[in-house]
């Protein structure tokens, strides 16, 4: 599998190499987008996507994963299923991004109540709460994480014990579901004790990517 990641994200290689298994391989290209402007740059990925996927060169590329969920809230869903099919008619393997993968999950498990954690500014925030209720889904709380967040970027200073403190603020017993959104933070070990303490299904952009190529 071909995956693009956020150019400066330490964390979806290593998520999505831990769902995979053997004989399974991964090949990364890096997002492109603007260093300055965080807007900017989350749309850039998508608008620069041949470039990141010419990379690959000749690489046998089975599927391919968009790994960046904040880049669908801010184009919509419309735009993104038109750009990605676009890129997958031209290179001639599926394509699939991670808030695509969520929204298969949650209609495959009949969810549709959610509670959100999202580790974004305000503004994305926003976005992601109107592309979900776009897609039919109801978002019954949302919480995010005690950082700076203005730069996007710094969701890469979450850690696990962050994630599982902040999320507590989610009133998860209206919920159907958690999702936890954001490629760029640390999921992996939060998912069993969120599930434990809720008693609810949680979804992860990075662990439902890796489900979706598979």
């Amino acid at each position: 599998f071909g995956i693009g990641v956020p150019q400066a994200t330490p964390t979806v290689e290593p998520e999505l190499w831990s769902r995979m298994p053997t004989g399974v391989s991964l090949v990364s290209t890096r997002l492109q987008g603007s260093r300055t402007k965080s807007e900017s740059r989350l749309v850039d990925y998508l608008n620069n996507l041949k470039t990141s996927l010419d990379a690959f060169d000749t690489a046998p590329i089975d599927a391919f994963g968009f790994a960046c969920t904040g880049t669908s809230y801010l184009v919509g869903a419309q735009e993104e299923e038109r750009h990605l099919g676009a890129c997958a008619a031209a290179f001639g393997y599926p394509i699939v991004s991670s808030a695509q993968a969520i929204r298969a999950a949650l209609k495959e498990l009949g969810l549709r109540r959610v509670a959100l954690f999202a580790p974004y500014p305000s503004w994305l925030i926003k976005a992601s709460e109107a592309y979900w209720a776009a897609c039919g889904l109801e978002i019954v709380s949302t919480a995010t994480v005690a950082l700076d967040t203005a730069d996007t970027r710094n969701v890469y200073l979450v850690r696990t014990p962050m994630v599982l403190e902040a999320a507590a603020a989610l009133q998860w017993e209206k919920a159907d579901a958690i999702v936890m959104t954001g490629t760029g933070m640390p999921t992996l070990r939060a998912i069993p004790e969120l599930a434990r303490r809720s008693g609810r299904p949680v979804l992860s952009s990075n662990r439902w990517l890796a489900g979706a190529l598979l």
